[in-house]
């Protein structure tokens, strides 16, 4: 991929330390590969900006739960590199800023990585978007609520 694309830095961002034992691993694999790397630890409240200075947001997780930082990075319009689950699938149909690399596997994230670079359309995130307004949620989940009381 370094051949293929213009020089690039990669930062790791968080706001927990769940992955710090991982720091070192990736530290290591980014040296190997003469990547510069930064590791940052930010606050809740500077995630936004770490968003808009990104030029590609990379989400390799094998789970989530909803995928929050999928829906922020593709709610400002960054390009998003998603692995192939169930939840990124969901957030990323109807946006064509999201790219999904398949079966974690390192390759193909690399291919998703370089296509993504080269993509240069542009999205129309109000109609994205809509899917997840406050009314259509709030409506989704009386119905889902009321659908249990009913059984």
């Amino acid at each position: 991929i370094r051949k293929d694309i213009p020089k690039f830095r990669v930062i790791f961002s968080g706001v927990d330390d769940q992955y710090k034992p991982n720091v070192k691993i990736l530290q290591t694999m980014a040296n190997t590969l003469n990547i510069p790397v930064m590791f940052k630890k930010l606050k809740m409240n500077e995630m936004r900006d770490a968003y808009r200075n990104a030029d590609l947001v990379v989400l390799p997780s094998k789970y989530e739960s909803f995928g929050y930082a999928a829906l922020e990075s593709l709610a400002i319009g960054k390009k998003t590199i998603l692995s192939n689950i169930p939840s990124y699938n969901e957030i990323a149909a109807g946006n064509n800023l999201a790219f999904i690399a398949k079966d974690f596997d390192p390759r193909s994230f690399g291919e998703t990585i370089k296509k993504a670079i080269r993509f240069k359309g542009a999205t129309n995130n109000e109609d994205w978007l809509k899917n997840y307004t406050f009314e259509k949620w709030t409506k989704t989940y009386i119905k889902y609520y009321e659908s249990c009381l009913k059984k």
